[in-house]
This record gives C-alpha cells, sequence and structure tokens, in this order.
C-alpha cells in the first residue's frame, strides 16, 4: 500500500535572502570601486570611472542572472515520500529518484541559515535545502530508514573570527593608509587578494554551510579582472 506525503521548499523565505544578500554585494562592490574612482588621481578619473563601471555593470548582470537561476532552479519544486522512494521534483517536470534504502547517512545542518539535509548514498550527498517543514520531514525520514540524523550546529562566533582573521592584512593597511605610509589603491589591492583567499577558504568544499563552488569560481573571477585591474593602475 503506497503512503504518499509531499514536503515543499519555502521558495518565499529563499526569495527574500536572495534578494537581501544579492542587493548586499553590488552595494559592496560599488562601495569598493566607487572609493577607488574618488581617490584616483584627477587627471585620470574618467578612465577609473569607464573602467570601474564597466566592471559594476558586469557585475550587476552576473548577480541578476545568478538570481534568476537560483529562483527558476527552486520553483514548484516539491518532495514526495512513496514509501521507502523519495522523489525531488522541479518545476520543469524534472523528477530525481532516491532509494532510501541505499541511504547509509544522514546528516542535517545549516546551509546560509536554510535548514540543510544530506542523504549520503556514496561519496555524493544528495542535498535537500529549505524546507517548509523539516521537523516533520526530518521525521518522516528518520521512520523510514531508520537511521537517526546527525546534526552539525556551526560555531558562529569561531567561523567569524576566522572570517576576521583573513581580513587582518587589510585593517593594517588601512592604519597606514591613515598615517599616509602608503597609497590607498595599495589597501584596495590587499583587500582584493584577502578576499579572493576568504572565497576559496569558505567553499563549502573547505568550510561546512561556506559558500558554493560555483558562486566561489564566479566570484574569484571577477575578483581576479579587478586584482588585474588595479595593479595595472599602480603600474
Amino acid at each position: 500500500m503506497s503512503n504518499r506525503k509531499e514536503f515543499y521548499i519555502n521558495i518565499v523565505l529563499f526569495r527574500k535572502r536572495l534578494i537581501l544578500r544579492t542587493i548586499s554585494i553590488f552595494l559592496i562592490n560599488l562601495l569598493l570601486l566607487g572609493w577607488t574612482v574618488i581617490t584616483a588621481p584627477k587627471e585620470n578619473t574618467l578612465n577609473y570611472l569607464a573602467i570601474c563601471t564597466i566592471v559594476l555593470v558586469a557585475i550587476g548582470l552576473f548577480l541578476n542572472q545568478n538570481f534568476k537561476r537560483q529562483i527558476s532552479i527552486l520553483k514548484n519544486n516539491y518532495l514526495e515520500f512513496n514509501n521507502h522512494i523519495l522523489q525531488w521534483y522541479t518545476g520543469s517536470g524534472e523528477c530525481t529518484t532516491i532509494n532510501l534504502k541505499r541511504v547509509q547517512k544522514i546528516e542535517r545542518d545549516k546551509y546560509r541559515g536554510f535548514d540543510r539535509f544530506l542523504l549520503m548514498e556514496g561519496n555524493t550527498p544528495h542535498i535537500i535545502l529549505n524546507l517548509i517543514d523539516s521537523e516533520g520531514f526530518q521525521s518522516e525520514i528518520e521512520n523510514i530508514t531508520q537511521l537517526k540524523i546527525e546534526i552539525f550546529e556551526v560555531d558562529r562566533k569561531k567561523l567569524i573570527l576566522k572570517a576576521f582573521s583573513f581580513f587582518l592584512p587589510a585593517v593594517l593597511g588601512l592604519g597606514f593608509v591613515y598615517f599616509r605610509y602608503i597609497d590607498i589603491r595599495f589597501f584596495f589591492l590587499i583587500l582584493t587578494v584577502n578576499s579572493i583567499f576568504f572565497l576559496i577558504q569558505f567553499s563549502e568544499k573547505r568550510t561546512r554551510g561556506g559558500f558554493s563552488e560555483s558562486t566561489v569560481r564566479r566570484s574569484t573571477i571577477i575578483l581576479f579582472m579587478l586584482l588585474a585591474y588595479q595593479l595595472l593602475m599602480l603600474v
């Protein structure tokens, strides 16, 4: 006898969080590039403005495309239990089938503030993120698999201190700028390098609950472009 139960993705919460994150990233880049233009030599201000505008437009287009892509991926997604079979339906009509009898371990943690389940069936886990009823899903899947879900809590204070340590050189550089030991352009150069190392270290592969690999890859490409531009301006 079939025992079907459905669980839906909380797309409303996801959209709100994604909008806030996208705006924050854009404003940070706007601030950095704006400051670069303001502090540029007066004779090169127009050149700085033109190049920074192109970089900012590229960042805006990337963020907009990334926003639409993520929303389209999760729109109308839902999961359905059919006895020991878990089926994941997407808005595009695709369906991923997971045989829960083959699942060896289940973990639960937080990813960008969302509840996340990782169903281990070999080396690559099935990731289920941001369900409306996470507690009900946990109860159902534990009942079917007879596995106890391992819950991982992220030490936010430790993560914040670790993140701050990556930007410590930039903070020291800002102090040198204040006392006029170095040019402001060197500070932004250091900040860009710190940001690249920060993204790589806080990727999902290195830090649990970190940035997705696609986000790290695309963001580092933009930062390397910015770094090349900053080096060019120092020559």
